[in-house]
């Protein structure tokens, strides 16, 4: 008898060794942060570098972020998914959380380097409207623009152009 008590006790040890561990399994990945896959950058991280760039009304998109890059594409407000996924030249799936192609208060700034989505920026028009762009696509060493002040609908509105 004792050794067949024996063995059932190391066996509801072993189980409820099995179990505490199952359950730390658990609370560990239930409790662990979420990887931000979406990889945005807040504007509010670049708004005090801009308001000293608007005032030589000049801004190097290069120098107002802290990470690297290679090219930077930017989408205007509504621009459907597919065509971001387009001219990217493969489907991002980070797309569909930026709700751009059902927004119209920002334009979008995707920052990509071999050929991967690193970051993206929520650009307020409020701050600045890209609108009167001609190309979606720069380089990092190209990515340079000039705000003017104009009227628009009747209000003062800041435009963002490409220097030339």
């Amino acid at each position: 008898m004792d050794l067949h008590q024996n063995n059932k006790h190391k066996r509801i040890k072993r189980r409820r060794v099995i179990i505490n561990f199952l359950v730390l399994i658990f609370l560990v990945i239930s409790c662990k942060k979420p990887i931000q896959s979406n990889n945005e950058f807040p504007f509010e991280n670049i708004v005090e570098k801009l308001d000293k760039v608007l005032a030589d009304k000049q801004i190097d998109i290069a120098k107002l972020t802290p990470f690297d890059w290679e090219q930077l594409y930017i989408f205007k407000p509504y621009t459907p998914i597919s065509i971001i996924d387009s001219k990217l030249g493969y489907i991002w799936s980070g797309a569909e959380k930026t709700f751009i192609n059902q927004e119209e208060e920002f334009d979008l700034l995707i920052f990509t380097e071999n050929d991967k989505v690193i970051n993206y920026i929520k650009w307020p028009i409020n701050k600045g409207d890209f609108m009167r762009i001609e190309k979606l696509k720069y380089s990092y060493d190209s990515a340079k623009f000039i705000f003017k002040k104009e009227k628009y609908g009747g209000r003062d509105k800041i435009f963002i152009y490409e220097i030339n």
